[in-house]
């Protein structure tokens, strides 16, 4: 089953510089991948908005956000909104 999940214009902004980043710097291989690792994980959180670990050390008081990391390099903040549907930072 295909999980719909949108971007904010922010996030979209900073997913499509780092896929321009990997693409200058290690071609469109590398570049693929990370794109697809990326998407995956957004359908993932569609899916189960829970995902990743929640770290009150790092979050703003009453605002319990979670952290997912891609590749070991890149890391996915959201919020988890009312409707259960996760919201990018």
């Amino acid at each position: 089953m295909s999980s719909r999940y949108v971007l904010t214009p922010v996030a979209q902004a900073d997913l499509n510089a780092i896929e321009d980043q990997t693409f200058d710097s290690f071609g469109l291989g590398p570049a693929l991948s990370l794109s697809q690792a990326m998407h995956r994980v957004f359908a993932d959180l569609a899916e189960q908005p829970g995902l990743g670990h929640l770290r009150e050390d790092l979050s703003p008081p009453h605002r319990p956000f979670r952290y997912i990391t891609i590749k070991q390099r890149f890391m996915v903040i959201y919020l988890p909104i009312d409707d259960g549907s996760p919201s990018s930072a």
